[in-house]
């Protein structure tokens, strides 16, 4: 339905930016606390993005953000501020270990995600 009512340029155009190097600003969206995931859900529900691909994204980074913010929660409901610092320290430090992983994670996603977006098929 949503191929009949946007133009193909216009699809294939947001189709493109969850792709690759936009993989990585996906699954830093499902880091961030608050963000709202199930609009983002259902976006990427209408690109061609690989099921496997986006369950990976959004298990891995939905456990990091919700274990951080519980911790988080946590430690300042008890007071406890040097907790709470360590917790965004190896929150941030997990953030970066990412960051640096980015290569394999863009090689597996290509070799994933070889179909093209905009073809004639209904």
């Amino acid at each position: 339905m949503v191929r009949r009512l946007v133009r193909c340029e216009t699809y294939d155009k947001y189709n493109q930016m969850v792709q690759y190097k936009g993989i990585l600003v996906i699954f830093i969206f499902f880091l961030i606390p608050g963000f709202p995931k199930d609009y983002l859900c259902m976006f990427l529900g209408l690109t061609t993005l690989p099921a496997r691909v986006f369950f990976v994204l959004s298990t891995v980074g939905r456990i990091p953000g919700t274990l951080a913010l519980s911790l988080q929660g946590a430690s300042i409901f008890e007071k406890d501020y040097l907790f709470f610092v360590m917790v965004t320290a190896l929150s941030l430090l997990f953030a970066l270990v990412c960051f640096l992983a980015r290569d394999p994670l863009y090689r597996w996603i290509s070799r994933h995600s070889k179909k093209k977006a905009c073809d004639n098929s209904p």
